[in-house]
């Protein structure tokens, strides 16, 4: 097997086995839940330097492009099922919306997660555990300030 696809699988399943992944980023609207989704791959790669995941990982034959995929992957992973929550609660709720349009938003938003995804990485091989959570939530603060300030119509 390839072990690539291997080290997906592991880290897929391990993913969406922790409870505080449903609780703090499928909850949200889909703007912060995904930016948390993705944000929140940071986390894991520093609690995995912590304990020295990476070191063991350097010892296999996984190369470092692939371990780099394999995150990006699992990042969006956990996007696109808040992604697929928050679509199905708002069909439940009466939203209608072409089929062309909601797969147009969806594209949009997994490539707008793009930079979120290189900055949670980023954030995970620069920062301690104990650091990267305040990180990643002001972050997301941030950028969530920056969207209702820098996107709403102003009155000339």
């Amino acid at each position: 097997m390839n072990h690539g696809l291997g080290y997906a699988r592991y880290e897929l399943l391990r993913t969406f086995r922790n409870r505080r992944l449903f609780i703090f980023s499928l909850g949200f609207l889909t703007a912060f839940g995904t930016m948390n989704a993705v944000l929140g791959s940071g986390a894991r790669i520093a609690a995995e330097r912590a304990v020295g995941w990476n070191r063991q990982l350097r010892l296999t034959p996984l190369s470092t492009r692939t371990y780099f995929r394999v995150k990006v992957l699992t990042a969006y992973c956990t996007a696109a099922f808040t992604i697929a929550l928050l679509y199905a609660a708002g069909v439940m709720l009466g939203v209608h919306l072409q089929a062309g349009n909601w797969v147009r938003m969806t594209g949009l938003i997994l490539v707008g997660l793009a930079p979120f995804a290189a900055l949670g990485i980023l954030l995970g091989h620069l920062l301690t555990t104990d650091s990267v959570g305040p990180a990643i939530g002001g972050t997301t603060a941030v950028s969530r300030c920056w969207e209702a300030s820098g996107f709403r119509s102003r009155a000339a």
